[in-house]
């Protein structure tokens, strides 16, 4: 068995990832930012060393759209510079990474699902920091995977269902943008794909990238509306475009993930969208 570090443990991600292991998994170890700060290099190569990481899973991030314009040095602090401290402790330390990152990176102004070769182009703070994180990956010569990924939620934390459930029961209507089209991904899928990663850690060579969401494509609205029917939700939820919402960064029009590559590389089945957030919603309510 080899010692896995996953960053980020609050989060969505790391906390499904907690969850998909066998009870008494010993050699993952999941620590947050209170624990560990990937911002500090010292700190981060004494906890790789202490604890013989052999493959971290970075799920540490700044997600905060909005606040990152306003934020801007912390959102590079931690989804740039945070994962350039990982990568130089990866080369010192002889360690793997597999990196989690987002469709925000991309605006394409097609309606086609976008592949793994596609040249970003990121409009928001965010985005770029996260950009910018990947960059320090790929230039870099350690054995490392990116994982993009888009419109993630869980049980856990804060996300855009746990939202939409929890102004639905204080207000009778709600209005949400039906203009900007991706895939919403449940985050306990995306941990067994990172679970299934690690199993495979000695295949990780070089840099690779590889996009991850549920099967499918919707407007943010349609998500809305998929989250009232299957949460029986009472609200009337309008439509709206872009322009008419109150919103301090730009964000993709179309984003779609070409999820091709990982289901060929791993040999699985991604669920479809409304078949993950209906098992979701199952177990919040």
């Amino acid at each position: 068995m080899i010692n896995v570090w996953v960053t980020g443990s609050k989060g969505q991600l790391g906390q499904e990832i907690k969850n998909n292991l066998k009870k008494g998994n010993s050699n993952f170890l999941f620590t947050s930012k209170k624990d560990i700060d990937i911002t500090n290099k010292e700190d981060v190569e004494r906890f790789i060393k202490l604890n013989k990481i052999k493959v971290i899973i970075n799920c540490a991030a700044y997600t905060n759209v909005d606040d990152a314009e306003k934020n801007t040095e912390l959102a590079f602090r931690v989804n740039s510079d945070g994962v350039l401290k990982l990568v130089q402790c990866c080369k010192k330390l002889n360690s793997k990474l597999i990196h989690i990152s987002t469709d925000f990176i991309f605006n394409s102004i097609s309606n086609k699902p976008i592949n793994e070769n596609k040249i970003p182009n990121p409009i928001c703070i965010y985005a770029k920091s996260k950009y910018n994180g990947e960059q320090h990956i790929l230039n870099s010569s350690i054995d490392a995977i990116i994982i993009r990924s888009s419109w993630i939620y869980s049980e856990f934390g804060k996300n855009f269902l746990k939202t939409i459930i929890k102004i639905s029961n204080k207000k009778k209507y709600i209005s949400v943008i039906d203009d900007q089209i991706g895939t919403p991904t449940y985050a306990d899928d995306l941990a067994k794909i990172c679970i299934i990663f690690v199993k495979r850690y000695k295949k990780i060579k070089g840099q690779n990238i590889f996009n991850y969401s549920n099967l499918g494509e919707c407007s943010w609205y349609d998500f809305a509306i998929e989250i009232k029917k299957n949460a029986n939700l009472k609200c009337f939820i309008k439509p709206i475009k872009t322009q008419d919402f109150n919103s301090l960064a730009k964000r993709p029009r179309y984003s779609v993930l070409d999820k091709r590559k990982i289901e060929k590389e791993l040999g699985i089945k991604i669920p479809f969208w409304k078949d993950s957030l209906k098992n979701c919603i199952k177990k919040i309510i």
